[in-house]
């Protein structure tokens, strides 16, 4: 009974305590664990179900756990669960994931390799943590462009190190999308007619990376003040570090999308972007960052009825089954906080907004925000207010033609974060 007791006693300070199990040696192993909470409270103009009222919503945007420690100076690890959005639209069966786990080899400042599920180094903000970010979310553009992620991870092994002192590079190979193999015909497994002849027309198979191609992604930054060396980059130091970065970044899968005769074609995205945090004294600050992305999804099927006979010889049918993707397209983000303190405790006031233009009507984005963060303790436990006015693409019908409208809304979010 007496072991039980020790046992449950130190699995519940290992649970709780914040700090790390200190070890006397650089070489020794070392173990934190930290629990992440953010809650907030939304309200969205004719967005309750009958359109004509505030939607008002109270839930968790993020909630995780996460282990950071390292076996010995030259490995470490990072582990992360999460549960986004618990609760909101009254939902509570989405269960929490594994987000983040890799294990890195920091063999020197110049060249560190890490493998697992990794955050895309394709941008620096959609590489910041959300522990640190200076606005109260990220500036959503990336979401449903990259060729395929999970909350922007994929799986994969990514070289990143510091040059010169100066020049940051983050390179990785990704698994990217796979074929779909139930899509893929031959003439030694079809079952009909139909699919013999689906098997002599390989744009009829609908299907893309048949030759499992690896996806490449990375950036390349020039620090010019202080380095960002750690593994996620933070959306505002806040004081500090003096850094002002100028970076570009590439994501491309060879034969992951298709183009508009259905063969399949090369998945391309490229970004660029300045990250600035700038102390002016002890107590003031300047963070502003701005970044521009263009995402080349190609074409998509329309439906399954490419592959129904109602549509006869898919020689000459092939070209309407396939359309651009939505998601195809360009776009800009930006934010400015100005950081001071009143009683000793810091405020950022922060504007900020999105511009996403699609080569596909019905998906541009345009928000605009402005707010202001309350860090009662860092990014330890702060408070973020903001107001967003949204705009949305809605199809109506006027006149019997279908038409694409802009729809606007207003939205109030208060967060409260606490990191322990």
């Amino acid at each position: 009974m007496r072991k039980l007791w020790v046992g449950l006693v130190g699995l519940v300070l290992l649970s709780v305590l914040p700090g790390r199990l200190l070890a006397e040696d650089a070489d020794a192993p070392d173990l934190k664990v930290r629990l992440l909470l953010q809650g907030q409270a939304q309200f969205t103009e004719d967005a309750n179900i009958t359109k004509d009222g505030w939607d008002n919503e109270f839930f968790l945007r993020r909630a995780r756990v996460m282990l950071a420690g390292k076996v010995n100076k030259w490995i470490n690890f990072f582990y992360e669960t999460e549960n986004a959005n618990f609760g909101k639209n009254g939902s509570f069966g989405d269960f929490m994931f594994t987000q983040d786990a890799y294990v890195e080899f920091a063999m020197y400042k110049e060249l560190k390799v890490a493998g697992g599920m990794i955050l895309l180094p394709f941008s620096h903000h959609n590489r910041q943590g959300a522990i640190s970010l200076a606005g109260q979310d990220y500036h959503n553009i990336f979401s449903g462009k990259f060729i395929t992620d999970k909350v922007w991870r994929d799986v994969g092994v990514e070289a990143r190190g510091i040059l010169f002192d100066m020049l940051d590079y983050r390179i990785g190979v990704f698994n990217g999308l796979r074929a779909d193999s139930s899509k893929y015909i031959t003439a030694d497994n079809y079952s009909t007619e139909y699919d013999k002849d689906l098997a002599t027309e390989p744009v009829a198979r609908a299907n893309r990376n048949e030759d499992d191609m690896p996806r490449f992604t990375g950036r390349v930054a020039v620090n010019f003040f202080d380095v960002e060396d750690a593994f996620f980059y933070c959306g505002t130091y806040l004081g500090a570090k003096k850094v002002l970065s100028i970076g570009g970044g590439f994501d491309v899968q060879p034969g992951a999308t298709f183009d508009s005769k259905g063969n399949a074609a090369l998945y391309k995205a490229f970004t660029g972007d300045v990250f600035a945090d700038y102390p002016l004294d002890e107590t003031m600050g300047i963070t502003g960052q701005v970044g521009f992305v263009y995402f080349d999804r190609g074409y998509n099927q329309k439906s399954e009825e490419y592959f129904s006979p109602k549509l006869g010889t898919l020689a000459k049918e092939y070209q309407s089954a396939f359309a651009q993707d939505g998601s195809t397209g360009m776009g800009a983000f930006g934010e400015l906080g100005f950081r001071f303190e009143v009683l000793k405790v810091p405020l950022m006031p922060i504007v900020g907004g999105e511009w996403y233009n699609a080569d596909v009507d019905g998906n541009d984005i345009m928000n605009i925000r402005g707010g202001v963060n309350m860090f009662i303790k860092g990014h330890n436990a702060n408070l973020k207010l903001e107001y967003a006015n949204l705009t949305s693409q809605v199809q109506k019908t006027v006149n019997d033609a279908k038409v694409w409208e802009d729809q606007k809304a207003n939205q109030v979010t208060l967060q409260a974060q606490l990191l322990f």
